[in-house]
């Protein structure tokens, strides 16, 4: 059984993260996390949400992101990022 079945196809995806800052963690599809909603298909090879960016437009987008999660964290606690 493989624990990992994204790992064949999804590597090269933006959305295909570490699950911790640490590169040699167990990745997974951060797709629902990025966007706020569910990727509405199946990981692997027939995913249609397969995003590969340039480094300069992974940087831009992870800015995108992190502005989410702190207005995201604000609002969920009150306020006091």
């Amino acid at each position: 059984m493989d624990l990992n079945p994204g790992a064949k196809f999804c590597k090269g995806c933006y959305y295909w993260k570490s699950t911790t800052r640490n590169v040699s963690g167990y990745y997974c599809c951060h797709y629902i996390l990025v966007e706020g909603e569910p990727r509405g298909c199946k990981p692997g090879e027939n995913c249609e949400k397969r995003l590969e960016l340039s480094a300069e437009e992974t940087e831009i987008k992870d800015a995108e992101y992190r502005k989410k999660a702190v207005n995201w964290s604000s609002e969920y606690n009150g306020g006091s990022y």
